[in-house]
């Protein structure tokens, strides 16, 4: 690794890094905030996913919950009775 020098440069590289940490601690923030709104046994299948950012988190919950809906759904109304006019 390259050491940078000069007060410029330390000092874009120093803000570089701040941002990247700010980001880094936003993202964990949200996928916490997110990890808390999800019932214990969705919360554990996507940690099972090990998802790499919460974009990814929030579009593999949404494909789990939309197939699992689906089902739910197809059942529901196959086990309903037709209505008579």
């Amino acid at each position: 690794m390259t050491e940078i020098t000069g007060t410029t440069s330390s000092t874009r590289l120093e803000s570089e890094e701040a941002y990247d940490n700010d980001d880094h601690l936003r993202e964990l923030i949200q996928f916490e905030q997110f990890d808390n709104s999800l019932d214990l046994e969705l919360r554990s299948w996507l940690l099972d996913q090990k998802p790499k950012n919460m974009s990814e988190a929030a579009r593999i919950v949404d494909q789990h919950v939309a197939i699992h809906t689906a089902g739910r759904f197809n059942e529901s109304s196959q086990n309903q009775k037709p209505r008579s006019h």
